[in-house]
């Protein structure tokens, strides 16, 4: 039964690494375009766009239109006394039937500091922007390349105990024939089968932690928990001989630093921007309007 376990635990894991291979630098493209830390920076660069058109639109021309149709269903009507017009009362009706009044207003902003300001706050709040998302890129690059090497260790680990249990379980057999024969030990017989199931609940155990490492790579990477992945194995060939770059450290390309100092630009035009909302503002309008009455609706 357990040499039956590990013949299917092997064949499931032979199925996994028969499926296409997905490369550690195919899983951060496949992170860049589907993680949902990715997708809120984005939305976030996005917010920041129409925040900056918004402070640009308060200095642009604003026009307003306006119209009015009234229909004065029953107008005044006033009665004059008999020897007024004639020796009977007369009734007159005052007003028209229809009533039509339209008109456009064009406002400009000429001088507006506070508004000034909050234009002046578009430069560093895009910068923040771009600085968050570059950020979320490289948390994104770092969580999806941990996940793939844990699960690559832990492949590798299931791989070796794998190996280890086919040995265990085709020397039992053989060292049983031996005791019987009297060759061998009953208690070399006990070792050899409290070994191998020692390496039977190892191999349990790393094969649950390479679906944990699985797993955690798929959330990294914003793929579907049900998605079959498949991982590259460890190339045992190549050694990285490449040496740290001899570049020393340059504060200003820290990303957290430069949304620091970017936040602090922002902050001052900001201070600025609340000081200048009690200075006056200076802005031009024009109206134009028409109004027509008649007791045609044509001709109102």
């Amino acid at each position: 039964m357990r040499a039956l376990t590990a013949i299917l635990g092997t064949f499931v894991f032979a199925q996994a690494v028969g499926q296409e291979v997905m490369t550690l630098k195919a899983a951060i493209d496949y992170g860049r375009g589907h993680s949902p830390t990715m997708a809120m920076a984005a939305n976030d660069r996005l917010k920041a766009d129409a925040v900056a058109q918004e402070a640009v639109s308060g200095y642009l021309p604003q026009i307003n239109g306006s119209g009015q149709l009234d229909d004065n269903l029953k107008r005044q009507t006033t009665i004059l006394p008999a020897g007024t017009f004639g020796e009977e009362p007369t009734a007159i009706q005052f007003g028209t039937q229809y009533s039509t009044t339209l008109s456009v207003t064009a406002e400009q902003t000429l001088i507006d500091v506070a508004q000034l300001n909050g234009i002046q706050a578009n430069k560093p709040n895009l910068a923040m922007a771009d600085i968050k998302l570059e950020q979320a890129e490289e948390q994104m690059v770092y969580a999806v390349a941990q996940a793939y090497i844990h699960a690559q260790t832990y492949a590798e680990q299931v791989r070796l105990l794998e190996e280890n249990l086919l040995q265990y379980e085709e020397l039992v057999p053989i060292l049983r024939l031996r005791e019987e024969k009297g060759v061998a030990q009953a208690l070399d017989v006990d070792r050899l089968e409290v070994t191998r199931s020692n390496i039977a609940s190892q191999l349990a155990l790393a094969r649950a932690d390479h679906e944990v490492a699985v797993a955690q790579l798929k959330r990294a990477m914003g793929m579907p928990l049900g998605t079959p992945l498949a991982i590259a194995e460890v190339e045992r060939d190549q050694v990285d001989m490449r040496k740290p770059s001899p570049n020393g450290f340059e504060l200003d390309r820290v990303l957290g630093h430069q949304l620091n100092t970017q936040t602090e630009l922002l902050y001052s035009i900001d201070l600025k921007r609340k000081r200048n909302a009690f200075l006056p503002t200076l802005s031009a309008y024009g109206r134009y309007g028409a109004q027509a009455m008649g007791n045609e609706l044509a001709g109102s």
